[in-house]
């Protein structure tokens, strides 16, 4: 067959006029076959891996990886030299890019046809020698604080708030603890490794002041390491304090987030008296509210809100309801986080699962599905000042022979009591309560009003006005 050759071709003639010697100079890269990977090639912060060619070409792929010390944010330069079989062949160079952590240069030696007077066989060892990061000076270093044990400190500090060093101009760094990490005390900063200072390392800092290591540069080796003496420092006691998560942990997010599709009201918890919790105390979680932003798209339902560890609440709007009553012991500060919490539509006025009554202390007493919000001492009406809209009428089908005047709440059971005596075949009506569930069939109603009948042996049944 015959091909195209785009290129120059040069030779030197002998006496009797052949070629002593050709060099083809070729437009094109030349490959003949298929190129085969020949062994691996690795050393710090790079891969390097060759191909050869049945003429004499090949390749090298050399991955460079920026080392976990030095911070992106600078284009990182590295170059290296080539050798087959152990000696000296070629070199060349690259750029991590600035944002990236690693880059990949490819090698040839088809540059000045360079495969044609030193081809390299099949079987041949291809390596990577004297890899080196060419401007070092001009990066920024990871920069780590911690005790004399070597544990690290970040998760406890307020400074610095840079955790970078530069490896060309020089700066004061600060190191201070976060307000809560230690209660008294002091401590000294011991050490500094792979970067220069000015000065004296500060000894004897307050355990809520800042101590400065002045002038800090990198000298280009690895991580700045700073060591400091946490032994004179004492644990914080208290008081702690409760309170929700801010970032992509936050709680206060829209129901639509818990799985309530369409709904974008948003959780709401007030912990105002969550704090000033002295050390060891029980805490009860009654004081930690929660409620909606607004109002609901969909106003059949309420929704029950429970907090792993803490407790729950029934929300319908915006107007706070205690979490359930739980006494929980203190020793650290707390943080409710979104994953901690969950959400469950519910019947927005609550079903009643059980009924009873007492003729001598003249209560009826009503145990529902879920707590109740606090409520205040009903009115005349029996009105329960609740987020459940749960309401009591002592407007009688037939004659209960007394009133209604005290109604109260604790958690999820309800106490009516009326002024006289209680007997046998009263009736009382239950205004606006929605469900009356949990007994039989028969006798669960769901109209406006619903009438319970008082039995025999303290029992009560109820049916529709």
């Amino acid at each position: 067959d015959v091909k195209e050759y785009k290129g120059d071709i040069f030779a030197v003639l002998n006496s009797n006029t052949s070629a002593a010697w050709v060099v083809f100079k070729s437009n094109t890269e030349l490959k003949t076959g298929a190129g085969k990977p020949g062994t691996g090639d690795s050393g710090e912060h790079f891969t390097a891996q060759p191909y050869i060619y049945e003429n004499g070409f090949a390749t090298l792929s050399v991955t460079a990886e920026r080392p976990a010390y030095i911070a992106t944010g600078t284009a990182l330069n590295f170059s290296y030299d080539v050798y087959v079989n152990g000696a000296p062949y070629g070199s060349d160079n690259g750029t991590i890019a600035a944002a990236d952590k690693s880059a990949t240069e490819n090698w040839d030696n088809g540059s000045s046809n360079m495969f044609l007077y030193r081809p390299i066989k099949a079987g041949d060892k291809i390596t990577v020698e004297n890899f080196r990061f060419t401007n070092l000076p001009a990066q920024n270093y990871v920069l780590k604080v911690v005790d004399q044990n070597g544990n690290d400190l970040s998760a406890k500090l307020a400074k610095p708030t840079n955790w970078t060093v530069s490896g060309t101009t020089a700066g004061d760094k600060w190191v201070q603890f976060a307000t809560g990490a230690y209660g008294d005390g002091t401590f000294a900063v011991t050490k500094v490794e792979n970067a220069t200072y000015t000065g004296t390392l500060p000894t004897g800092v307050a355990y809520n002041a800042q101590a400065t290591v002045s002038d800090l540069k990198a000298d280009t080796k690895g991580y700045v390491v700073v060591t400091v003496d946490t032994s004179d420092l004492d644990a914080y006691a208290g008081p702690w304090a409760i309170t929700t998560a801010t970032g992509d942990a936050n709680p206060e997010v829209a129901l639509s987030q818990y799985g309530i599709s369409g709904e974008t009201v948003a959780l709401d918890f007030n912990v105002s008296a969550a704090s000033g919790i002295a050390n060891g105390s029980n805490f009860d979680v009654k004081n930690i509210k929660v409620k909606l932003s607004g109002t609901p798209v969909t106003s059949n339902y309420a929704y029950k809100v429970t907090v792993d560890g803490f407790g729950s609440a029934v929300v319908t709007g915006n107007s706070d309801v205690a979490l359930s009553t739980k006494l929980i012991n203190v020793t650290s500060n707390l943080v409710i986080t979104k994953d901690m919490v969950s959400v469950t539509p519910v019947e927005k006025k609550q079903a009643v699962q059980s009924m009873s009554w007492d003729a001598a202390k003249a209560t009826v007493t009503l145990t529902f599905a879920e707590n109740l919000a606090a409520a205040s001492v009903a009115n005349v009406d029996g009105w329960v000042n609740s987020t459940t809209d749960v309401t009591f009428d002592d407007n009688s089908v037939g004659n209960t022979g007394s009133g209604l005047y005290d109604v109260s709440v604790n958690g999820n059971v309800v106490t009516l009591t009326f002024t006289g005596t209680l007997k046998e075949n009263n009736k009382i009506t239950l205004s606006n309560l929605a469900e009356v569930t949990g007994l039989t069939a028969t006798n669960a109603c769901s109209a406006t009003n619903n009438v319970l009948t008082l039995g025999a042996n303290g029992s009560v049944t109820a049916s529709n006005s």
